[in-house]
């Protein structure tokens, strides 16, 4: 029976995409809405200040979902 497990996180986008695309962790990163050929973090920035969001450290900057 599969288990999903989710998870906020407040770290800054480079530290949060090395985490959860840690080879050494996962086997499979499945992303959505996102384009391969770019750097994730700078795309999770660009979306956060398009919605004024994660400016602050104490501020949800992610869920983290794991099957």
């Amino acid at each position: 029976m599969p288990l999903l497990k989710c998870s906020a996180g407040k770290a800054r986008s480079q530290a949060a995409i090395g985490y959860i695309t840690n080879p050494k962790k996962v086997e499979m990163v499945s992303v959505r809405n996102l384009f391969e050929d770019e750097d994730y973090a700078k795309q999770f920035e660009e979306t956060a200040e398009l919605y004024g969001k994660g400016k602050g450290f104490h501020e949800r900057k992610y869920y983290h979902f794991k099957l």
